[in-house]
């Protein structure tokens, strides 16, 4: 799951289907069915091209606006598990074959790099760029860096992790955070030789007799120059990289926590976990997390994050999390469900002020002609909708009843009944540029009546001359 714009982001699931949605009304936007096995990963080039890595061994390329796919890439002889940006113009790809490949982004053929960690069970598992140099993290426990350039292997660490290296996150053009099963959380810098800066986790005992790993870092989060997420086992903490301390955690939860996000300006974190919960923390003392400057000397007493909210909705575990702004975000999980969240106060108070506007401006129109502001018969097609759920729910409400009381209340009186429809209509027009003509036959064929239709679309039309919307 990745954000393509401000108001889209796509998803692929075990079946190899590849969807676009719009992340304001929860719409189906395309569709793509041509993977004939899992999507491992996803890259947007930028908001119209997209490009696809399968375990069935081929990269995609697809054009956004036209819905087509536009290359095919079949030079992989394994599956495909990573991609990231290089540059503006090109791509990295890498899998379990023992190899890197970097591409134009219209898929040409650029060079060719052979990885170190050929052996058969080092299958690749993740990859990011570092100025011009590509840093790898595979099933073993070995770092590798390459040049983008000409190919070359630059530089390696072994020893600093035991197992597995999970995740990787770039600092800054000469700076980095890896993770690894055993629970080691890493910061390196490379200049012209890589060099351990921090090492802010390091468990000692990190495999349980049974042969797990009660540690393993699933996710690393740059939430500023200053501070990294991670989740650590059934827990996570937020260290302060300057320091190396960590100014909050939460290591008792029931179940593995797989992400991490940071939302509301910096001050509430969310995570998501294998028991299916998706979980709302705080910070008692107030932290502001996606500043560098702010001041983090806490006691220990108040490390603890403070949990705000759990929201029960799915009912396998949950494995992704992207923000969307800071007041909404969206989930994805094992039960194939997609759910957009969004604080329902925030919702609420938009809603509100669209209502007075509404109001005033339909008592003002009076006896005036209700005639149809279009006569246009022109069919509008619309993408299905399919959307799992969209709950409008407060993100500090502590239960699922209170989601889903909250999306049905907006506080307007007479207005509350046509309140989404005025959301939705706004948007439309906004954001996907629809014609008032346009939006009268996309309500008609919602089956609302023609005099909600109308006072809509003089809505609409009244702002439009204002110069509101």
């Amino acid at each position: 799951m990745i954000a393509i714009s401000s108001d889209r982001f796509a998803t692929g699931d075990d079946s190899g289907v590849i969807i676009i949605w719009d992340s304001v009304t929860g719409m189906k936007i395309l569709e793509f069915n041509e993977h004939k096995q899992r999507i491992n990963c996803l890259l947007a080039i930028n908001v119209d091209i997209l490009v696809s890595g399968s375990i069935d061994k081929t990269i995609r390329i697809w054009d956004l606006s036209s819905g087509e796919c536009i290359s095919i890439i079949e030079k992989h002889t394994a599956s495909v598990t990573c991609l990231v940006k290089l540059g503006r113009n090109n791509f990295v790809s890498g899998g379990n074959d023992g190899f890197l490949y970097v591409w134009e982004n219209s898929g040409s053929f650029i060079q060719e790099i052979l990885r170190e960690d050929v052996n058969m069970d080092f299958n690749l598992t993740c990859m990011i760029i570092v100025g011009k140099y590509i840093v790898t993290g595979s099933m073993s426990n070995t770092l590798y860096i390459y040049n983008s350039d000409t190919g070359e292997l630059c530089d390696q660490n072994q020893g600093n992790h035991r197992e597995s290296i999970n995740c990787l996150e770039k600092v800054d053009d000469t700076s980095f955070i890896s993770g690894s099963m055993d629970g080691v959380v890493s910061i390196w810098s490379f200049h012209k030789e890589l060099q351990l800066v921090h090492t802010l986790n390091h468990p000692r005992d990190y495999r349980a007799r049974d042969r797990t790993y009660n540690y393993s870092v699933r996710k690393l989060l740059l939430t500023s120059r200053k501070f990294i997420a991670a989740c650590i086992g059934n827990g996570f903490k937020i260290y302060n990289m300057e320091t190396g301390e960590a100014v909050l955690e939460c290591t008792d939860e029931e179940s593995a926590i797989n992400d991490i996000i940071l939302i509301d300006n910096g001050y509430k974190f969310i995570t998501c976990s294998s028991n299916a919960h998706i979980n709302v923390w705080e910070s008692e003392s107030d932290i502001q997390f996606n500043r560098a400057k702010t001041d983090t000397k806490v006691s220990k007493k108040k490390r603890n994050a403070m949990l705000k909210g759990d929201m029960r909705i799915h009912n396998n575990q949950v494995m992704k999390l992207l923000k969307i702004s800071e007041t909404c975000f969206a989930s994805a999980g094992f039960d194939s469900n997609v759910i957009i969240w969004k604080d329902g106060e925030h919702e609420n108070i938009e809603r509100n002020r669209n209502a007075r506007l509404y109001s005033q401006l339909v008592r003002v129109k009076g006896k005036r002609n209700r005639q149809s502001i279009s006569n246009d018969t022109e069919s509008y097609k619309t993408a299905d909708s399919s959307f799992s759920h969209k709950l409008y729910g407060s993100l500090d409400q502590t239960s699922e009843s209170d989601y889903y009381n909250s999306s049905s209340t907006s506080g307007s009186g007479e207005y509350d009944e046509h309140s989404y429809l005025l959301d939705e209509a706004l948007y439309l027009h906004n954001q996907r540029g629809m014609s008032i003509e346009e939006l009268c036959i996309y309500f008609e064929n919602e089956g609302h009546s023609k005099m909600i239709i109308d006072d809509l679309c003089f809505f609409i039309a009244s702002m439009e001359k204002k110069g509101v919307v």
